[in-house]
């Protein structure tokens, strides 16, 4: 017997970040961990900021739960990562959400170094489970 990672399907998030607001959070909808048995996910993230003079981050956490549709409040998300943003330009970032809890969403606060909110498009997310399967 051995281990190799098993990998889901990379799914697209639903959620909305274009011109999400400096300091505002955005939830994805919920994810049923209990039915995708993923041990771990990663997050892909296109971002683009406003301003030229963007240098924050968007940051990702995690709302997680033990019952669907009771998940930790703003106060209680984990933090699971976040994407340096490069002006108006579009950038790439990955995070990886370890342990995940049952069930989830995902929040993406948009943390600006000026106040500015992100691009009016560009802006989107996507996540893909990681298991070990036998081999």
């Amino acid at each position: 017997m051995s281990a190799k990672p098993l990998y889901g399907s990379n799914t697209p998030i639903t959620v909305t970040l274009d011109n999400l607001a400096n300091g505002a959070i955005a939830d994805s909808t919920e994810f049923n961990n209990t039915a995708l048995l993923g041990l771990g996910f990663r997050i892909g993230v296109d971002a683009k900021g406003s301003n030229a003079a963007e240098a924050g981050s968007l940051i990702v956490y995690a709302r997680g739960g033990l019952v669907t549709g009771k998940l930790a409040t703003d106060k209680n998300l984990t933090r699971i990562g976040s994407i340096v943003l490069n002006g108006d330009t579009a950038v790439y970032g990955e995070v990886l959400y370890e342990s995940p809890a049952p069930f989830f969403k995902l929040s993406f606060k948009q943390a600006s170094s000026g106040g500015y909110a992100l691009g009016a498009s560009g802006n989107s997310a996507f996540i893909l489970s990681e298991n070990i399967q036998d081999v």
